[in-house]
């Protein structure tokens, strides 16, 4: 699930809020706003700039100075209105109309007051995944009078280029970049497709002994939404840490860096995005046991990830039974597809995806036990920022290709009646209906390798989905550890609670090092 709720804490003085207040605009004009490139090469060597351009407005005061703004969960935060630039030269400008394309409406609605309003030019259309990265050209933050201003008078000047962020020391003796070509994802794309991945490495002294000599074992993490090689590299390292408390030893922990075009491709094979899970198995693995001297038997592959990545591993798991020896999955994004958010996204399903049968708008987050904007909210917001967001990402890895050659849509985005014939194509992802369907060969292949946990209050509302898969695998006499966690949210799911004081990554690092004791010597 999306978990894009804010800005980078930081951006530096450069957005510090502009003195001067922008001219109101007159009663019953539209919102225009007018965004400059600066003259001369201070910012693009001279170059023109393309991308996404954005002007974001919001009713709230930024905390600080350096804040910018973005949008988050609630949409009444921040309003967010959007044009494609092609080729603006420095010293040129461009007109956005802010009733055109805005979420979540057109800034002429917006209640008379005071705002503050910035521009943010996307230069590598990931707004959906990442609101600002290093290249993206920002204006500071203005203040201006909620009723508009006329283009002649709203000017935001694209002062500033966010600069890049070095990482981490790479290529230490404890952990290691990995960037891989993949033939398969090359192949299907027809241009260069190259994985990404840190890979943490345990003292020799805790390879396990094997004939072929020693060995290690493998947990592999898939991120969730808008994680980056970074997020291997920093959270990376401390999740490890947290396992190893747990007691955890010999095992090398491989991140992945989820980031693609379309959004998250979670590892399965589509028709859209093409075989990520046929890539993952046949090459990147392999390429790894080769490297880092693991262990190449399935009981001594783990898997682990949250949100998107907590529904990749589920379904890498699932679909591959005998490849990996467990997963350890948490909020998975709906593996019940009877209740997609609230949906029943199942073929049959005569739901709107904007709305309930009674008409009620169907909610999509809610914070502090309060609902914050709706599905149809988030479809627009989507809509507004660009590719690749988390609902297209869905299509995307679930639904079949157009003759465009893009995701076929599974709801219009102006009604949310949903498509028949996508229904049908994403029923092959429906991870409780697979289980259900093939019970009698699945379940016994998937003995000891499920565990699955969500928060019982979860964020963006998947409790629902997990509690059915929950549900279901108890019906059938599974012995899946398969948890909801009273009061627990999508972002604090992993904070210490009743089951697992210590921390659920402590407790993961215990079980996974249970698990494979056990079946390590129980089989030679």
């Amino acid at each position: 699930m999306n978990t894009r709720i804010a800005a980078p804490l930081l951006l530096g003085a450069a957005l510090a809020c502009a003195a001067a207040p922008l001219a109101a605009q007159a009663p019953g004009s539209r919102a225009v706003f007018r965004v400059t490139l600066p003259a001369g090469d201070s910012l693009t060597g001279g170059a023109p700039v393309s991308g996404r351009l954005l002007v974001m407005m919001s009713r709230t005061r930024p905390a600080s100075a350096e804040q910018p703004l973005a949008p988050g969960l609630d949409p009444e935060e921040v309003w967010v209105a959007a044009r494609e630039v092609t080729g603006l030269r420095p010293g040129g400008s461009v007109v956005v109309d802010a009733d055109s394309l805005a979420a979540p409406r057109p800034f002429s609605r917006m209640p008379a007051g005071r705002r503050w309003v910035m521009a943010l030019l996307d230069a590598d259309h990931n707004a959906n995944w990442s609101t600002f990265t290093p290249g993206d050209l920002v204006s500071p933050v203005d203040s201006a009078d909620a009723a508009g201003t006329r283009a002649a008078s709203t000017e935001l000047v694209l002062r500033h280029r966010i600069p890049s962020r070095p990482l981490p020391a790479l290529d230490t003796a404890a952990v290691k970049v990995v960037e891989l070509a993949s033939p398969l994802l090359s192949t299907f794309w027809k241009r260069p497709v190259v994985l990404r991945m840190s890979v943490h490495l345990p003292p020799d002294s805790e390879a396990v002994s094997t004939p072929e000599g020693p060995r290690f074992r493998a947990v592999y993490h898939v991120p969730g939404w808008g994680a980056s090689l970074r997020t291997g590299l920093t959270y990376g390292r401390e999740q490890v840490a947290k396992m190893r408390e747990g007691g955890e030893r010999g095992a090398v922990h491989v991140f992945f860096e989820p980031g693609f075009p379309t959004g998250h491709p979670v590892f399965a094979n589509s028709a859209n995005n093409g075989p990520w899970a046929d890539a993952l198995v046949r090459e990147v693995i392999p390429h790894l046991e080769r490297r880092f001297g693991l262990i190449p038997d399935a009981r001594a592959r783990f898997l682990t990830g949250h949100s998107s990545g907590g529904w990749a591993t589920l379904w890498l798991q699932v679909s591959r039974p005998d490849f990996f020896g467990g997963t350890w999955s948490t909020t998975p994004d709906l593996p019940d597809f009877s209740d997609f958010q609230g949906v029943d996204v199942r073929p049959g399903s005569r739901d709107n995806f904007f709305r309930a049968a009674d008409g009620r708008p169907r909610p999509f987050a809610r914070v502090g036990g309060r609902d914050v904007g709706s599905l149809e909210d988030a479809a627009r917001l989507e809509a507004v920022l660009g590719p690749g967001g988390q609902l297209a990402s869905f299509e995307a890895v679930f639904g079949p290709r157009g003759r465009d050659g893009r995701p076929v849509p599974l709801f219009d985005r102006a009604t949310g009646r949903m498509d028949p014939a996508v229904q049908r194509a994403w029923a092959a992802y429906d991870i409780r209906a697979l289980l259900e369907r093939d019970r009698a060969t699945l379940l016994p292949r998937l003995r000891g390798k499920l565990h699955v946990l969500a928060g019982g209050s979860d964020t963006f509302h998947l409790e629902g989905s997990t509690a059915k898969l929950c549900a279901f695998l108890r019906g059938a006499g599974s012995d899946a550890v398969c948890e909801i966690v009273p009061g627990r949210g999508h972002f604090d799911l992993q904070q210490p609670f009743d089951t697992y004081p210590h921390g659920l990554e402590h407790r993961f690092g215990a079980e996974m090092q249970r698990t494979f004791d056990a079946s390590w010597r129980s089989t030679p």
